[in-house]
């Protein structure tokens, strides 16, 4: 089977990362569980614009560098890329594509069959329902409610990592998953009946 899978914060500590570097920059003291909301210029308090500059600065920067995995999403990477064709689909901009790879490679190598760079803001750019269709992804794995929305609407199966930026209620054809164990299960629980069918 082929999964997609977000890398922010479903495979890298992103807000782990970023906070920690926008606490030291600005003196704030924020921790992810304080992240209720997607848009980080909100929680900043600055414009869309001060909070783009600000997360092109942390990807340049030590915190960045050294973020470090999701819990558990190593091993069960690991476990999944046995068995199945695994793919990076992120909504990163495709000017830190060194810097994702690099990451990738000191943590998951090998691992991935491709890393594709999907931006539902930029109109030159495929979404990533539009990226999952190319690939035929069968399962693809997200922490961005509006990203699992476009993918489940384009006919593929979808879990929604839990966060506090994405609570309340999901659509149908969204499932919320609470860590790597439970995609695991979900992984599991699809190839049986697929055998079965």
């Amino acid at each position: 089977m082929r999964i997609g899978i977000d890398f922010d914060d479903v495979i890298f500590d992103c807000n782990g990362s970023l906070q920690l570097w926008h606490n030291r920059r600005y003196g704030t003291d924020i921790v992810p569980s304080a992240i209720t909301a997607w848009n980080l210029h909100e929680l900043w308090g600055c414009s869309r614009e001060e909070a783009e500059a600000r997360i092109d600065a942390w990807y340049v920067s030590s915190e960045h560098e050294h973020g470090v995995p999701v819990r558990g999403a190593i091993d069960a990477l690991r476990e999944l890329a046995q068995s199945h064709e695994l793919y990076i689909i992120t909504s990163r901009p495709v000017r830190v594509k060194k810097q994702t790879e690099a990451w990738l490679h000191t943590y998951a190598p090998g691992l991935f069959a491709g890393v594709h760079f999907a931006d539902s803001g930029t109109s030159n750019v495929a979404t990533k329902g539009d990226t999952c269709r190319a690939l035929a992804i069968a399962l693809f794995i997200d922490d961005a409610l509006h990203n699992a929305i476009d993918v489940s609407n384009a006919g593929v199966s979808t879990l929604l990592f839990d966060a506090p930026w994405n609570q309340g209620d999901v659509p149908r054809g969204v499932v919320r998953v609470f860590g790597w164990s439970d995609v695991q299960k979900f992984v599991n629980a699809m190839c049986r009946i697929r055998r079965v069918v």
